[in-house]
């Protein structure tokens, strides 16, 4: 499933600035989502792109991916699935609407989105995993 409201990509279940999500309290708030997540944050390893949590008063622990100095996604943990949430400049929609490989709802997603251009995919199963790598790879080669 998709979403695109920056707003709601930034709602994770860890509002807590003193308490750090760790792998057990992940788990616990992924429930059986988990091992997408898990797939998900080894296809980020595998494109070279690193993970780290930081916290921010208005969305509460994320997860910022990038690979060198470039922000390749933002993730969220929420209570059943995870979020992963990726965003293009405006001038990319073409683009972005004309790729072949990537998923319909993508091309759809990026057609209608009337102000930031962001693609978020809710994190349930291997499928949505397999959506994400496709945007993720697209994203990479895009300057």
């Amino acid at each position: 499933m998709a979403e695109s409201a920056y707003g709601e990509c930034m709602n994770a279940v860890f509002g807590d600035p003193a308490i750090a999500p760790v792998p057990e309290t992940i788990d616990e708030a992924l429930g059986e989502s988990a091992p997408a997540w898990r797939q998900l944050t080894d296809v980020l390893a595998g494109e070279n792109v690193a993970t780290a949590w930081r916290y921010y008063k208005d969305g509460g622990w994320v997860i910022k991916a990038s690979r060198g100095s470039r922000t390749v996604a933002w993730m969220s943990v929420n209570q059943g699935y995870g979020r992963i949430t990726f965003f293009f400049a405006q001038r990319l929609r073409p683009a972005l609407v004309a790729a072949d490989d990537l998923p319909a709802w993508v091309k759809d997603a990026a057609r209608d989105a009337t102000k930031m251009l962001s693609i978020t995919i809710q994190i349930r199963t291997s499928a949505d995993v397999a959506d994400a790598q496709s945007v993720l790879r697209y994203k990479l080669t895009l300057k």
